[in-house]
Formats: structure tokens, C-alpha cells, sequence
């Protein structure tokens, strides 16, 4: 990030187009792209998927089921001889058809109610990784853009002081050059 920062502080002094960032702006861009912060944030939603996903298990369940038989010959059943029926009696349809409908809710689940405290805990946890990332990330940034600041200063400081001394040089050879100084106060000043 520093180096970035950096970079980004020196293209924009050699370019024509002048691209100033603030500390505001900078933060801005490293929370809007950073990698660590959009991946904490996924984490997030994954979490709040999950947690969705074990509450909907107290919901309650309905299941459907059907079946259809196609009987070629109907079943039969002997009967003695002599009875009232005759000997051989025929039972049921052609066509035979079962459907069934079942509905359940859990009344009471002890592991249901663990895994639901343990998803709000996840969730908690994902929002302290999420919210300890971009702390950091603010951190870095800001540190990263006081060190540009204070170089850009020592920077500038390096370049005051060396044309105070290019006319300190300047006024030695001149007081040489008239002999008041002595040649190794010259030396010295230009070392």
C-alpha cells in the first residue's frame, strides 16, 4: 500500500495532469478495492446464508407422495364350494390409486437450538474479522499516507538546505577569491 501510494504521489508530480489524493480519498479507494475487505465481506454473506439456512430447519416440512397400479387381471380369492359368492371372487379395480400428504414441525430440537446459537457466534466472528480488516486496512492507509507526506517535507527540506548551501559555497569562494577566507574554509564548503 505504501508503495503504491508512493508511486501514485510521484507519477502524478512528473504528469502534467495533477492527480491529488487526501487521506479521505485514499481510504476510500483501499476500502471500495482491497481484496481483504471484499473477501471478509463475502464471508459475511456466506455466514447469514448459513445462519438462514439452519433456521429454516423450524420450518415446518410437507411432503407429497402418490402411487397408481395398473392391474391387467384383478385379484382373486377362492372360495369354498357351495358359498354364497360362487368359487371364485374377484376384489378390487383395474385401476388403483394411493396419494398421501405429510406435514411436520419440529416441536423441540436441542441440536436445531446449538446450531442456530452457534451460526449467531459465527456470525458475530464474521463481523469482528470483517470490522478488524478495515481497521487495519485504515490503519496501513493513513500510515502510508503520513510517511508520503513526511517525505514529500524532508524532501523539500533536502532541497532548501542544499541551495543554502550552493550560496553559502557561492559567498565563501567569493570572500576567497578576495582573500578574507582561507583556502581550507573553501575546501570545507565545497566538500
Amino acid at each position: 500500500v505504501l508503495l503504491a501510494l508512493f508511486l501514485l504521489l510521484m507519477v502524478s508530480a512528473n504528469s502534467q495532469d495533477t492527480l491529488r489524493v487526501d487521506l479521505q480519498k485514499a481510504l476510500e479507494i483501499a476500502l471500495s478495492e482491497n481484496p481483504t475487505i471484499k473477501l471478509a465481506n463475502k464471508e459475511i454473506e456466506r455466514v447469514d446464508y448459513s445462519k438462514k439456512e439452519v433456521f429454516s430447519n423450524f420450518l415446518p416440512t410437507v411432503t407429497a407422495g402418490g402411487t397408481y397400479n395398473r392391474n391387467i387381471k384383478k385379484p382373486v380369492i377362492f372360495l369354498p364350494p357351495g358359498s354364497p359368492f360362487g368359487t371364485v371372487l374377484e376384489i378390487g379395480a383395474d385401476n388403483s390409486y394411493a396419494a398421501n400428504v405429510t406435514a411436520s414441525v419440529p416441536i423441540f430440537s436441542a441440536s436445531l437450538f446449538k446450531s442456530l446459537e452457534a451460526s449467531e457466534v459465527d456470525m458475530k466472528l464474521a463481523l469482528e474479522s470483517a470490522r478488524a480488516s478495515k481497521l487495519n486496512m485504515v490503519s496501513e492507509v493513513s500510515r502510508a499516507f503520513y510517511t508520503i507526506l513526511w517525505t514529500y517535507n524532508s524532501y523539500e527540506v533536502l532541497k532548501v538546505s542544499f541551495e543554502n548551501a550552493k550560496k553559502n559555497l557561492e559567498n565563501i569562494k567569493n570572500f576567497y577569491n578576495q582573500g578574507i577566507v582561507a583556502e581550507y574554509d573553501m575546501i570545507r564548503a565545497e566538500v
